[in-house]
């Protein structure tokens, strides 16, 4: 089964307001005002699906059916806007397609708000792309294409540039084209060592998606000047924030949608249970909260077969930091920081190369909420 991701608009609203026969105009409006979605579904099934007053969702898609590319059996992904007239929009679609057996997926896109400019392209447009990127995870990209031809330009031009990166097919249909076109995948590399050795930064901002973080909660010794296009700086009262710009959104979802196709290969070897060393106390020094510090640490040794034991290694009482794993001077290193304090411990493994302890911080990373809560 094909799975299509459509990036949805809000212009199908007004397209009420411009249908020729009076009478349907009024019954559709009216139905619209008292959110009778099935009414409008109705109303909007009377006309070919390739009539302009079915908007440009349902047109394009029409053409993807006509055109042979989707053929009959197919799961329609509708990612909409964080706003009333988007959940209206996403909402008729829905009844619409239901009506002719079609499956849907309703996916809000929180942030996607165009009276909030900000907040749209700190938010909104970084979790368009994590959104798609976890659609296409799920079903496979080889199952899945990208219908980018509603919505905000920027949400179309995100879209292309996702679809591109991960090697999905992307099609658009304008109004004024006779057809679809399509945007095959580009024949580019991205940088996977770049991701694998700044992999903390890239989970941490990533996470921190509503957020700007500020850049000393997770200094690296040298940030590489590659990174530069992938991150927004902004400084507030003399301090550095940074985010994930829109590109780094892509390149970190591309990145780690491949890794996880390989990752296997990468990871260290497996320690035998009998070799495990679990933790029982700390050292002699004034540690906060050393129940949860010594739960996370024999949390990690029990469930991550190549990890044989964990030590700490520093405390500051006063710092905060963001929490993650980091390769640092050749050693494996969580961190743990609550309510103002920070902890750091070395994860002791079986990694023979750095591209081992590359791949072992990326597992941590990834499965850090397993870890840590």
């Amino acid at each position: 089964m094909k799975n299509v991701l459509c990036t949805v608009g809000t212009s199908l609203l007004g397209n009420f307001n411009r249908f020729e026969n009076a009478v349907l105009r009024e019954v559709a409006l009216d139905a619209l005002e008292k959110n009778d979605y099935a009414r409008v579904a109705d109303i909007l099934a009377s006309f070919p699906e390739s009539d302009r007053n079915c908007g440009a969702e349902i047109n394009s898609i029409f053409e993807l059916r006509y055109r042979g590319i989707i053929g009959e059996n197919f799961r329609l992904h509708f990612l909409i806007s964080d706003t009333p007239d988007g959940e209206k929009v996403g909402k008729i679609l829905e009844r619409f397609y239901h009506g002719k057996g079609i499956q849907v997926n309703l996916v809000v896109i929180e942030g996607l708000l165009d009276k909030e400019p900000k907040r749209f392209r700190r938010e909104g447009l970084r979790n368009l792309i994590k959104q798609m990127a976890r659609v296409l995870r799920e079903y496979g990209s080889e199952n899945c294409l990208i219908n980018a031809t509603g919505g905000y330009k920027a949400q179309i031009a995100v879209a292309v540039m996702l679809g591109q990166a991960l090697g999905v097919n992307v099609y658009y249909k304008h109004e004024q084209f006779s057809e679809i076109i399509s945007f095959p995948p580009l024949p580019f590399s991205l940088d996977q060592d770049l991701w694998l050795k700044y992999n903390y930064l890239f989970t941490v901002l990533d996470n921190g998606a509503k957020d700007l973080i500020e850049l000393e909660e997770v200094k690296y010794e040298e940030l590489d000047e590659k990174i530069e296009p992938l991150i927004n700086r902004e400084v507030i009262e003399g301090k550095t924030y940074i985010e994930l710009s829109t590109a780094g959104q892509i390149f970190h979802e591309t990145l780690k949608s491949r890794w996880q196709t390989i990752r296997q290969e990468y990871l260290p070897p497996i320690i035998p249970e009998k070799s495990k060393v679990f933790v029982e106390k700390l050292q002699d020094h004034n540690w906060p909260d050393r129940e949860l510090v010594i739960r996370i640490m024999n949390k990690i040794i029990k469930k991550v077969p190549f990890v044989r034991t964990c030590r700490t290694n520093y405390l500051n009482p006063d710092l905060p930091k963001r929490e993650g794993f980091i390769l640092k001077r050749g050693e494996i290193v969580g961190i743990i920081s609550r309510q103002g304090w920070t902890v750091s411990f070395v994860v002791d493994t079986n990694a023979k190369s750095e591209r081992q302890k590359e791949a072992a911080v990326e597992y941590l990373n990834s499965n850090l909420d397993e870890f840590y809560y």
